[in-house]
C-alpha cells in the first residue's frame, strides 16, 4: 500500500532578533543574523552574500547576484550549491528561485531528499511530471501544487508573508549554483508512475 508522505514536523530554528524597518533600508535581514543563518545552516565560507542597499528591491537584484530569503534557507532547508535540477526546473516554469515562496522551496527539497532518501536522483522531468505553478498572493510569486494522482508530499504549512520582508542578495558564481544540467530522456507515464509510488513508500524492486 501506498501513502502519500507527511513532511516531519518543524525543526528548531534559532529566533530572529526584532528589528524595526529603517528607513532607506529595503530589507530587515541584519548581518548579525545572516551570520547566524550562515552557521546554522551550514553555509560553506566561500558563499558570498550581501544586504541590500537603499533603492535596491527583492525583484531586482544587482547585476552578479539574485535574491533569496532567509526563510528559503532556514525554514525550507534549502543548500548550496543549489541543486541544478531545481534551476533546471524553474528556468523551464521561466521564473527565478527568487520568485518561488519558501512553502514552494520546501516542496522541492522535500521530493528531492525523499528521492536521495529511496535511492533516487530526481530529473527536472519528474518535477515537472509531479509539479505545477501555482501563484502565491497578489505578487509575483510562485509555490507549487500537485498534479492530479500525482502527490507525494502533503501537510506543508503556509506560514506568514512576514519573510518577504527579509531578503538578501547572493553573488551567482560556481559556489552558489552547481552548473551541472540535466538533459535525460523525459519519462514514460508508466515510469512516472514506478517512481511516484516509490516515492510514496511502495516496494522497492
Amino acid at each position: 500500500m501506498c501513502n502519500v508522505e507527511e513532511p516531519p514536523p518543524e525543526p528548531w530554528v534559532p529566533m530572529r532578533p526584532f528589528s524595526e524597518r529603517v528607513v532607506g533600508r529595503p530589507s530587515r535581514c541584519t548581518l548579525p543574523f545572516l551570520g547566524t543563518v550562515r552557521s546554522f545552516c551550514h553555509v560553506p565560507e566561500n558563499m558570498d552574500f550581501r544586504l541590500p542597499l537603499e533603492g535596491e528591491r527583492a525583484d531586482e537584484p544587482p547585476k552578479g547576484f539574485f535574491t533569496l530569503y532567509e526563510e528559503h534557507l532556514m525554514r525550507a532547508r534549502l543548500w548550496f550549491p543549489i541543486p541544478s535540477v531545481i534551476l533546471e526546473f524553474l528556468n523551464r516554469l521561466e521564473v527565478s528561485i527568487s520568485q518561488i515562496s519558501p512553502r514552494g522551496i520546501k516542496h522541492l527539497v522535500g521530493l528531492l531528499v525523499l528521492g536521495y532518501e529511496r535511492g533516487m536522483e530526481l530529473t527536472a522531468d519528474y518535477l515537472e511530471a509531479f509539479l505545477t505553478l501555482s501563484r502565491v498572493g497578489t505578487d509575483y510569486l510562485y509555490g507549487f501544487r500537485s498534479r492530479t494522482h500525482m502527490e507525494v508530499l502533503k501537510g506543508f504549512s503556509h506560514g506568514g508573508c512576514g519573510w518577504k520582508s527579509y531578503f538578501f542578495y547572493v553573488r551567482l558564481d560556481q559556489a552558489s549554483v552547481d552548473v551541472e544540467l540535466h538533459n535525460p530522456i523525459p519519462p514514460f507515464l508508466e515510469d512516472l508512475c514506478i517512481v511516484r509510488d516509490l516515492l510514496r513508500g511502495g516496494p522497492l524492486f
